[in-house]
């Protein structure tokens, strides 16, 4: 999910080697919408190899010699969280309509768990980008559930185009409807798979949050086989342990099949569990984003990787890295991953599960993988 600002074309084109772009990534630019030129610093914000930090010197000295809203926003994103806000705010009270920043300032109520002004921040920018209502909808919601408005995010989802970040969508639907008590979350997915493929991990995580119901009407209309993959995600929200040694025996290629936050929470069990064999089959999954995941699990720093994730993903990397811990630690990362996603999804009933278990239960059955 994009976060960035769109900066010019022509300060771009001026100043892509003194922010330190690769030299075979800039001779694009000049064909590049604006949009598609900022996923380029992006992307040399986010390569393997280099940290946030590693950028800063360079990006703020680029938005000292021109400090737009968009220079402002590439600075803050890799700015430590306050450094970052306090930047962020400031430019929002000139430019209170600038979707770039608009993004981020709401990521940062969120982080925060300021639901309200994170729901404000969202109203705004879907006047001004009407990409969003889709593309930000999971965010949104988040922000109404958390600032007791569910029932208004409900709403707005049954009256939601179908473009874009479908799955998503329907799994964020399917957690409005749990939490409110009302609606037809089958029926919603039924409209998606018209135009998407349901995975099996989209499939796992849906009966996870609907209690099964309808599931076997939706999995005729998918096509979709019981696969491992399935087995394994159903495991993992009890039995975390128990599904690693499924994961274990599966077939090459189930970890790619994955939910993402059900990856996340399996690479924290096998890392805690120390099975390597799984652990390196997850971090592959999980693609440039295993190794940053990895490091938070390990160390419990955040970077690039985790500080943009969703609620649902925080909570993901809080169980995963409790999974590898004992006592008051695990208790209080089990505690903050519910708090992180008022929207009650995977990775929250998998907190509320392993709350008061006996952590780091290696599977027999697994062991020396």
């Amino acid at each position: 999910m994009p976060l960035l600002a769109v900066a010019s074309l022509a300060i771009l084109a001026t100043t892509v080697f003194a922010v330190g772009l690769n030299p075979s990534t800039t001779e694009h630019l000049s064909v590049m919408g604006d949009d598609d030129a900022v996923q380029v610093h992006i992307g040399e914000q986010n390569r393997r190899g280099t940290t946030k930090a590693d950028h800063i010197p360079a990006y703020r000295a680029r938005f000292d010699r021109d400090p737009t809203p968009e220079n402002g926003f590439l600075l803050a994103r890799l700015l430590p969280a306050a450094e970052s806000e306090a930047l962020v705010l400031r430019l929002l009270a000139d430019h209170p309509y600038n979707p770039w920043l608009l993004r981020l300032g709401a990521r940062h109520h969120l982080r925060a768990r300021r639901w309200s002004e994170a729901v404000r921040a969202y109203e705004r920018l879907v006047q001004v980008s009407p990409a969003d209502i889709v593309k930000s909808f999971e965010l949104r919601a988040t922000a109404l559930a958390g600032a007791g408005r569910a029932e208004e995010a409900l709403w707005l989802a049954d009256r939601l185009p179908l473009g874009g970040a479908h799955l998503r969508v329907a799994l964020t639907y399917a957690r409005l409807v749990k939490l409110v008590g009302a609606g037809d979350p089958s029926g919603y997915v039924k409209r998606v798979s018209q135009s998407e493929t349901l995975p099996p991990g989209f499939l796992a995580s849906f009966e996870t949050l609907t209690g099964g119901d309808a599931l076997a009407e939706i999995t005729a209309i998918a096509g979709a086989p019981e696969r491992k993959a399935r087995m394994v995600e159903r495991e993992a929200l009890r039995k975390p342990w128990s599904a690693l040694a499924l994961l274990a025996q599966a077939p090459e290629g189930t970890a790619g099949e994955l939910d993402l936050d059900v990856a996340v929470l399996l690479l924290g069990a096998a890392e805690g569990a120390k099975l390597s064999r799984v652990r390196d089959q997850l971090v592959s999954a999980l693609e440039e984003h295993g190794p940053p995941f990895l490091d938070y699990i390990r160390t419990g720093r955040e970077n690039s990787a985790t500080d943009e994730l969703p609620p649902a993903g925080l909570a993901a990397i809080h169980v995963a890295r409790a999974l590898t811990l004992d006592g008051s630690e695990r208790d209080a990362l089990l505690s903050l991953a519910r708090q992180e996603d008022p929207l009650r999804g995977v990775p929250s009933l998998a907190a509320e599960e392993l709350e008061g278990k006996a952590p780091r239960s290696t599977p027999s059955s697994s062991k020396g993988s």
